[in-house]
C-alpha cells in the first residue's frame, strides 16, 4: 500500500530464471511495538545527534564536515553530546599547542592583515616570562604605522627589548644572535592571501631563518573565505594554527572547515586584548564546549596569568 516503507532491495537470487529484483517492503505502524524499533528511535543516542546537527548547523559548519563529524559521532555511540562530540572532534583533528615547552626553533606568526599576530607574539612572550624562560620578541613589520611601537609597548611591560628586523638578512643576522634554549617569537606584516607575489615574497623571510610558521586566523569568517585564506599561508609551511577574536564571535564553523580542508592542527586560542591572559591550548573539549553554546565555559579554561606591570 502507499504508506508503506521499503526496507531493502536485491537481485533476483536464480528463481523465476533468475530475473528481477526482490524488494522487502513493511508498514512502519506494524514495527512501532517492537523492541527493535523502541530501542532505535528516540535513543539518547539518537538525540546526541540531532543536538550536535543544530550546533554544527549553528556554526555554519559546512554539511560535509558536518556529516563526517556525525558519522564519527555514531561510531562512538556515547549517550552524552559533550562527550561524543569531544570524541569526534578528537578523531577528526589534530592537536598540537605552543604551551609552555621551551622552543627547538623560533615561532614566526603569520597571517592576513587584522589577524591579531602582534598581541598574540606579546601573549606568548608573557606567558614564557611569567613561566620563568628568557624570551625573545622580533618583529619584521616596518611597514603597518605603528606596528613596532605597538610590540615596543608591549615588550616593556614584560621587561623586552624587541628586535628590528627590516629584511631576510637582517632577520637571519638577529636570529643568529638569541641564546639557545629560548622562547623567540617573530611577529610579521599581515600578507593579502590572494596576493600572490606579496606571499612569494614574504616567502623570503621563512627561507632565511630556521624558524616554525604558525598561522595566526580569527574566528567569525565566512568557512570558505577561512579555508582559502589557511591554504594560501598552509602553502608558505604552516601545519598548526593559532585562533584569535574569540571574544568577539559566535560562529566557529570556519575554523573547523579550515582545519578539515587544509588538515592543520588546533594549537592555542586567544581572547582579550590583554597580554597578561586569554591565551591557552585548544584542546578536543575546548572545542567541543564551544560548537555546544558554552564559549563563555570554552574561554574560562584557557590558562591565564596575571599581567606584569
Amino acid at each position: 500500500g502507499k504508506d508503506a516503507i521499503i526496507v531493502s532491495t536485491r537481485n533476483g537470487d536464480g528463481d523465476a530464471g533468475g530475473y528481477g529484483v526482490k524488494v522487502t517492503a513493511a508498514l512502519e505502524t506494524a514495527i512501532t511495538g517492537s523492541v527493535v524499533y523502541d530501542d532505535l528511535a528516540g535513543t539518547d543516542t539518537e538525540d546526541v545527534l540531532d543536538t550536535i546537527l543544530e550546533c554544527l548547523a549553528y556554526h555554519r559548519t559546512p554539511p560535509r564536515l558536518a556529516e563526517k563529524l556525525l558519522n564519527r559521532v555514531r561510531c562512538l555511540e556515547i549517550d552524552d553530546t559533550l562527550m561524543a562530540l569531544a570524541g569526534a572532534l578528537d578523531s577528526e583533528f589534530q592537536f598540537a599547542p605552543v604551551g609552555h615547552q621551551k622552543l627547538a626553533r623560533p615561532l614566526i606568526l603569520i597571517g592576513p592583515p587584522g589577524a591579531g599576530k602582534t598581541v598574540t607574539a606579546a601573549k606568548l612572550a608573557a606567558r614564557a616570562v611569567l613561566d620563568g624562560q628568557a624570551a625573545a620578541l622580533i618583529t619584521t613589520d616596518i611597514v603597518r604605522a605603528g606596528a613596532v611601537e605597538q610590540l615596543g609597548a608591549y615588550a616593556k611591560l614584560l621587561k623586552l627589548e624587541i628586535k628590528v628586523a627590516d629584511g631576510p638578512d637582517a632577520l637571519a643576522g638577529t636570529v643568529g644572535t638569541l641564546p639557545a634554549g629560548g622562547f623567540s617569537v617573530i611577529d610579521t606584516p599581515g600578507i593579502n592571501p590572494l596576493d600572490i607575489s606579496g606571499l612569494k615574497e614574504f616567502s623570503t623571510f621563512l627561507e632565511a631563518v630556521d624558524a616554525e610558521p604558525v598561522l595566526v586566523l580569527p574566528a567569525g569568517g565566512d568557512a570558505f573565505e577561512t579555508v582559502e585564506t589557511a591554504e594560501a599561508f598552509a602553502s608558505l609551511g604552516a601545519s598548526r594554527f593559532i585562533v584569535t577574536r574569540l571574544d568577539t564571535t559566535h560562529r566557529l564553523g570556519s575554523l573547523i572547515a579550515a582545519a578539515d580542508a587544509v588538515r592543520l592542527k588546533f594549537s592555542e586560542a586567544t581572547f582579550g586584548p590583554y597580554i597578561g591572559d586569554g591565551l591557552g591550548p585548544v584542546s578536543p573539549m575546548f572545542l567541543a564546549l564551544a560548537l555546544t553554546d558554552r564559549l563563555g565555559e570554552a574561554i574560562s579554561t584557557l590558562s591565564t596569568t596575571e599581567a606584569t606591570s
